[in-house]
């Protein structure tokens, strides 16, 4: 009884909140904010229902069953443990009369999350889950809002499609799951670097998101900093060209490029499993290990040798692979539940938008819209260096959707402009240039 109060009170709470949300939007985009709201709702119920009675197993459940062990500790003595609990979200590995698995790590990060939210939920799961949905919700809110910020009002409700309702990305963040915590953390940094505010709120907003990603799933940084820098680059460029052309200007790419590298060995020097020279190792790892469990859900785009360790360079050169792997697999005809048949529905609409824009465009049209628009170079970026990544580090693609879902609204927001035909403006600048903040209004529907 005491559950089933909880779970109301956080729903009627989470939709109280959906409504204040979408009272700034016209009433075509209300439905959808409001409809996203619902499908993250029903999302973390079924995440619960799938790992508690369909799987019996999996990460969700290690966090919970750790947060319930926090929060009796923490109900114990708060003032004593409760320090402890938040020295493990940050990677701390503190002394407790428990054993935490991961703790120093992202899992002990998720047990630390978990440990607040049992505390707050009277250790309802359900609860649980639908207090992080409904956080990635208005994650996900922000990231519509720094996409909107940048593209022309007549492509907003395609950045909100991009942002709030793509099947997979609200899923799988509709858990207790990394995954819900990075896209959150990547709201966060997008507001920061995309929407027009004070110095001081932009870096507060990237400094925290940047934190929750890099405590989460640090490997998105690394996809994350070479995106930016093209960004700041095109932008720059952009702006000195007068907005019609990109002209190579030496200071922003010489700047770009080494504030890029910085940070990409900085992030190597915190987190060595992700640096570059560590890259290959950690790929061939991960496939390796793959190769040793047979599954009908299992691919290998790398013939593994266990006495040979393939250099970067022979990492990258299935990257090709790799990346339309990333995109768009599993085929319809490889689904083989349920859960793989939804993925592979989302998978085959991107794709055939994709070949549309191909096929009805000329390369260079489309790469005419990508070139005026930095956001569409950031996002193709982000693409390109994340897919490549989580397509050869996967061996699963049940595990493979889970781990591109950060960069699926990029894409989808590259493919949604890509196939836009504009009836009026037909030379309207992707990227024109706003004379005020309207990121989360679209008046009028």
């Amino acid at each position: 009884m005491i559950e089933l109060l909880i779970v109301t009170f956080v729903l009627a709470g989470g939709g109280a909140l959906s409504l204040s949300i979408a009272r700034g939007f016209g009433p075509k985009a209300r439905q959808i904010v409001i409809a996203s709201y619902g499908a993250h709702a029903l999302s973390a119920f079924v995440q619960v229902w799938i790992y508690r009675y369909l799987y019996g197993y999996g990460d969700m459940l290690v966090y919970h069953r750790n947060g319930m062990i926090l929060s009796d500790l923490m109900r114990y003595d708060f003032t004593r443990f409760f320090p402890d609990v938040v020295s493990l979200v940050f990677h701390g590995d503190p002394i407790l009369p428990v054993w935490i698995f991961g703790a120093g790590s992202s899992t002990g990060t998720m047990s630390g999350l978990a440990g607040i939210l049992c505390y707050v939920c009277a250790d309802s799961l359900y609860a649980v889950t639908l207090v992080v949905a409904i956080v990635s919700f208005v994650g996900k809110v922000w990231l519509y809002r720094a996409l909107a910020a940048q593209l022309p009002r007549e492509l907003e409700y395609r950045a909100l499609i991009a942002g709030l309702f793509v099947p997979s990305v609200v899923f799988w963040s509709s858990g207790l799951l990394k995954e819900s915590f990075a896209i959150i953390g990547m709201g966060l940094m997008m507001l920061g670097i995309w929407t027009q505010r004070s110095w001081a709120s932009r870096i507060a907003l990237v400094g925290m998101g940047t934190t929750v990603v890099m405590l989460v799933k640090a490997y998105v940084c690394f996809a994350m900093v070479p995106s930016i820098a093209v960004w700041f680059y095109w932008k720059r460029a952009m702006e000195k060209s007068g907005g019609k052309a990109v002209a190579v200007r030496p200071v922003y790419l010489v700047a770009a490029a080494s504030a890029a590298l910085l940070l990409i060995v900085a992030l190597g020097r915190m987190f060595p499993e992700y640096a570059l020279e560590n890259l290959a190792e950690h790929a061939a790892r991960q496939q390796t290990t793959g190769s040793q469990y047979a599954g009908a859900s299992n691919y290998q785009l790398v013939e593994v040798d266990p006495n040979e360790r393939r250099s970067f360079l022979g990492q990258l050169q299935f990257a090709p692979l790799a990346l339309l792997t990333a995109l768009f697999r599993p085929f319809l005809f490889e689904s083989r539940n349920i859960q793989m048949a939804i993925n592979a529905l989302e998978t085959t609409a991107l794709m055939l938008l994709f070949l549309h824009s191909v096929f009805t465009r000329s390369w260079v049209t489309l790469w005419a819209r990508l070139r005026r628009s930095p956001t569409l170079m950031f996002c193709l970026t982000f693409t390109l260096t994340m897919g490549v990544s989580v397509g050869l580090a996967s061996t699963n693609l049940g595990t493979l959707s889970r781990y591109r879902m950060p960069m699926i609204p990029f894409f989808a927001a590259l493919v949604l402009v890509w196939t836009y035909s504009p009836r009026v403006r037909e030379n309207a600048e992707p990227d024109a240039p706003r004379a005020r903040e309207r990121a989360s209004t679209l008046r009028g529907g």
